[in-house]
């Protein structure tokens, strides 16, 4: 179903879908790393630090795609 919604939109609506969504992962990400450390759950941080880098370089570069758009 989501994917077939994906399909629907345009191209900016896409963009900006993926957007929120990968902002979505990084507070996500970022919540599950404070819940971790407070209770003392450090089994693989790296392994959520790695997440957390990944979603915000992708968030970055969507964000300057549309920014790029917008000023065209």
């Amino acid at each position: 179903m989501v994917s077939l919604v994906r399909f629907l939109l345009l191209p900016q609506q896409r963009l900006q879908y993926r957007l929120n969504f990968v902002r979505f992962k990084i507070k996500s990400t970022e919540k599950t790393i404070r819940y971790c450390v407070s209770r003392g759950l450090n089994n693989n941080p790296q392994f959520l630090l790695c997440n957390l880098d990944r979603y915000c370089t992708e968030f970055e570069e969507l964000y300057a795609r549309q920014m790029k758009n917008k000023s065209l």
